[in-house]
């Protein structure tokens, strides 16, 4: 009786409660979008026409309230919302010259990766082993695509998979693995859609964007397990 009626009553605020970080989340995700555009601004040579400001803030906000559904009242949801700008940055500058900029990547990537490792070890819930094994598993595999692809992929996306990688593997190597799938078809849709245009094997395409999809997906879809 008890502890039935201890359940019921805390199905309801606890409801209530999951759609806060959800909400604060989103808000936060479509804000980091502002300064992300902004730098991704800085390291597009070309004249390509940039997206529409407020896609982009949609975006923001659509991956951070997804990141707050996955991870809760979590400090590893802090980490991750910075995440959320670093790969509007690169998949804006990626659509617009088909490049993964190092000065966005290797800094941006960094402080993610060093924070939720800081974090975790400070007591959060998420494994540094398994972000590890999701790290390995990535990078290997975008390495192996990178040797055989004969320019078709960038050593960007292999950078880029030791990011997504880990932040996947925090949550479960699984997620890593789904990240992978998922990003695989989003990449191999792309693709499709390249060589229908005129493009050939030799083309280079767009990779990142498909694996941050992928990545944040993968993520978003442990909601209800993590």
């Amino acid at each position: 009786m008890d502890g039935s009626g201890g359940s019921s009553g805390g199905d309801a605020p606890g409801g209530q409660m999951m759609w806060w970080p959800v909400a604060l989340s989103a808000i936060a995700g479509a804000v980091l979008a502002w300064p992300a555009t902004m730098v991704a601004a800085r390291h597009i040579r070309s004249e390509a026409s940039p997206i529409s400001g407020s896609v982009v803030a949609i975006a923001g906000g659509i991956i951070g309230g997804g990141f707050g559904y996955a991870l809760g009242w979590s400090w590893l949801l802090v980490p991750f919302l910075g995440l959320v700008g670093v790969l509007i940055a690169l998949a804006m500058v990626d659509l617009a010259e088909f490049r993964l900029p190092n000065r966005i990547l290797i800094p941006g990537g960094l402080t993610v990766m060093v924070v939720t490792a800081v974090i975790v070890i400070l007591g959060a819930t998420g494994s540094l082993r398994d972000a590890a094994i999701g790290t390995v598993i990535y990078f290997v595999l975008m390495a192996v695509l990178f040797a055989i692809s004969r320019g078709a992929l960038g050593f960007g996306d292999v950078r880029l998979a030791v990011l997504l990688g880990w932040c996947t593997g925090l949550l479960g190597w699984r997620v890593t693995i789904a990240a992978i799938i998922l990003g695989s078809l989003f990449g191999g849709g792309v693709a499709v859609v390249a060589l229908l245009r005129g493009a050939d094997r030799k083309s280079s395409i767009p990779y990142g964007p498909p694996m941050m999809l992928g990545a944040c997906l993968a993520i978003v879809l442990t909601g209800s397990t993590f």
